[in-house]
């Protein structure tokens, strides 16, 4: 019962990322074009890698142009990521929990508080480990998020490895700990 309610939500929630990505991307078609693909966005870096990085002296920071696809298809990645995060969580959370609401709100509590802490404390050399900071799609994306926490560490790849990582762990969690289900309860819910 677990694993299928997992993945249910697992679909259900890239389906409405589809659905709703694809009818804002025909929406900005219609209104402006398909645009350019080669556009340059500043994305931002702690450290330099190469030679075609600027430097920025009022953020203390690097930085440099790339591509708007190429960012997006990260930005992607780190959403199916989270997706996946936020779906073990739930479900780790709903099997510890009797009620399916109460898994609800326990589950944004979570999400919101982690957020916010790790936010907070976002300069500790051990926020690389906290999924809650790489919710911030966007800003880990263009690199300003390694910027707050002065670490080069906080990017994309690493973001979507603890994502997929930690995900990972809480669904073997909760398939481990799964409640065993009497025969009457069997039979309650095979009637329902």
């Amino acid at each position: 019962i677990y694993v299928t309610k997992w993945a249910y939500n697992l679909m259900i929630a890239y389906s409405l990322l589809l659905i709703s990505g694809g009818l804002i991307f025909l929406i900005a078609i219609w209104i402006g074009g398909l645009g350019e693909a080669e556009y340059p966005i500043l994305t931002y870096a702690t450290e330099r890698l190469e030679e075609h990085y600027f430097v920025s002296f009022a953020d203390d920071a690097y930085f440099y142009f790339e591509n708007l696809v190429t960012l997006l298809v990260k930005g992607g990645l780190l959403i199916v990521a989270q997706i996946f995060f936020l779906n073990s969580l739930f479900s780790f959370i709903g099997n510890l929990l009797k009620s399916h609401y109460a898994a609800i709100v326990v589950t944004c509590i979570i999400v919101i508080a982690g957020y916010a802490l790790g936010n907070h404390y976002i300069t500790m050399a051990s926020s690389v480990y906290n999924p809650f900071i790489y919710l911030d799609t966007w800003n880990i994306v263009d690199g300003w998020k390694s910027i707050e926490a002065d670490n080069g560490h906080v990017n994309v790849r690493n973001g979507v490895l603890l994502f997929f990582i930690s995900g990972s762990l809480l669904f073997g969690l909760g398939f481990l700990g799964r409640r065993k289900v009497t025969r009457r309860q069997y039979f309650k819910l095979k009637k329902a």
